[in-house]
């Protein structure tokens, strides 16, 4: 990921972050900014997960939620090798799967 990339990505989630819910038009405009991201997003996401709080980890896991698709899967699922725990279970793969019970 290239440094400007990573840095843009970081700029993306700390506004949803500001924002404090994925609801809001302006969120809904930054999310599909972080969308088009793809990948690079997805690292900064499981990165994030590693250091937040309650309020922020429970964002970010929503905000992964988003963005997981079959293309960004493989980057989502390396963060299972993470030693944080917020990392691992932000991951939102055991979460579509509940809710489709």
């Amino acid at each position: 990921m290239s440094i400007l990339g990573s840095l843009r990505a970081s700029q993306l989630i700390g506004r949803i972050e500001s924002l404090g819910d994925l609801d809001s038009p302006e969120a809904v405009k930054t999310i599909e900014k972080l969308r088009k991201a793809g990948a690079p997003a997805i690292r900064r996401i499981t990165d994030s997960l590693a250091t937040a709080d309650r309020r922020d980890t429970e964002l970010l896991v929503d905000l992964l939620a988003e963005l997981v698709t079959d293309k960004t899967l493989s980057e989502a699922t390396k963060a299972l090798n993470s030693e944080s725990q917020n990392a691992v279970a932000g991951l939102p793969i055991h979460r579509r799967k509940s809710t489709a019970d």
